[in-house]
């Protein structure tokens, strides 16, 4: 069983995920997506332990819904209101290049 135990902003966070975006003649091998909030998460795993962990949630199609980023195998990183995206953009070009081969990440 899942529950979401808790939830906080998220401001100034957003999520990285590979994709093929043409701007112009020029190829962005990422799509950023600004999070709505933190949530902290608690399963119950097989043995009746509590585990709790922290994704990062966006807006969702469906109004007044939000869902767990990650949940496409594209996520790549969550980028803070420091962070640059440079810093990840080889992932996102190594994750396009490997789907490209067949290769599934």
């Amino acid at each position: 069983m899942t529950n979401i135990i808790q939830i906080i902003e998220a401001k100034g966070w957003k999520a990285m995920h590979a994709v093929k975006r043409e701007f112009g003649n020029r190829q962005e091998p990422f799509e950023l997506t600004d999070l709505v909030c933190w949530a902290l998460i608690e399963e119950i795993m097989e043995e009746g332990e509590p585990y709790r962990y922290v994704k990062g949630m966006t807006s969702s199609d469906i109004p007044s819904w939000i869902e767990d980023t990650t949940i496409n195998n594209n996520f790549i990183a969550y980028i803070g209101p420091n962070d640059h995206v440079n810093e990840f953009r080889q992932a996102c070009i190594d994750y396009n290049n490997s789907k490209k081969e067949g290769v599934t990440v």
